[in-house]
């Protein structure tokens, strides 16, 4: 697999609770390709890659990229297929989030206006979704 890397933000509806972070602090994520595995790829088919994009829990995703032997990648986006993107609950807000940030090797200039500060106190911790870490950062991160 290539090292490429997707970078994600996080919006939701604020009234709802869904959003992590604010405009003035926002919150990314970076998801490394092929971190997401396609266990039953659909068939080469137009019709089976519908039905895998609508009916199957791998398939709650925006594309899925083909890596060949060659080297090239071929990738199909829902949209080309004519499905829609995006959707209520995609694959990625399902999946464990490891929590990587130590800030101890930087310094930082304005730490009240920073989303590394309040995430680096959870350096080291895994939370079972996207929605479970909004959750721990409202009750734990942004209070304190």
């Amino acid at each position: 697999m290539g090292g490429g890397v997707q970078l994600l933000y996080k919006q939701g509806n604020k009234k709802r609770g869904e959003a992590i972070g604010s405009k003035q602090c926002p919150l990314h994520f970076l998801v490394v390709h092929g971190s997401i595995p396609v266990d039953k790829p659909p068939l080469l088919q137009i019709n089976a890659m519908k039905e895998w994009f609508q009916l199957t829990q791998c398939g709650k995703v925006e594309g899925i990229v083909w890596h060949c032997q060659t080297g090239a990648l071929y990738k199909l986006h829902r949209h080309h297929i004519k499905l829609p993107w995006p959707i209520t609950e995609p694959r990625l807000s399902t999946l464990r989030v490891n929590i990587k940030v130590d800030i101890s090797q930087y310094e930082l200039e304005d730490v009240n206006k920073s989303s590394f500060i309040v995430i680096s106190r959870f350096n080291g911790h895994t939370c079972d979704s996207i929605s479970r870490l909004h959750e721990l950062l409202n009750t734990n991160g942004e209070n304190s």
